[in-house]
């Protein structure tokens, strides 16, 4: 089962408590499962990725052998604007398996996108002239 999950708590940023509606019941109802006792699930990012989650954000959220006590967050789910996410990657490394398209105000370090087109150009040259 895949299900909507709300984030009570950030334990770390691959570990929050969550509530699940559908099992643990809303916030603040008589029937809903005490702050204390909701489970934590582990978050699924890519390597060395932080999310940021934040208490109330709301993620999808499966389960290890569809077991009820072994959650785990797939991802957000976009209620809006995230607040200082602007599209940009910052990584100590890249690997690009197929193919990237770079905008004209992509820079790695100090080398602007011009620099990086000739330096595309140049290595695409000299794999070229190697392979005749």
């Amino acid at each position: 089962m895949i299900t909507k999950a709300i984030v009570e708590e950030v334990i770390s940023p691959y570990r929050v408590k969550i509530r699940i509606p559908l099992l643990d019941g809303m916030t603040h109802t008589s029937i809903s499962t005490p702050t204390g006792e909701l489970r934590e699930a582990s978050v699924c990012v890519p390597f060395q990725m932080d999310p940021g989650f934040k208490k109330s954000d709301v993620v999808y959220v499966a389960f290890e052998d569809d077991d009820y006590s072994k959650p785990f967050i797939l991802g957000y789910l976009l209620t809006g604007v995230l607040p200082g996410v602007q599209g940009n990657v910052s990584a100590e490394t890249l690997n690009i398996t197929k193919s990237a398209v770079l905008g004209e105000n992509t820079s790695i370090g100090d080398i602007g996108y011009k620099d990086l087109q000739d330096a595309v150009a140049f290595v695409r040259n000299e794999i070229e002239q190697r392979s005749k």
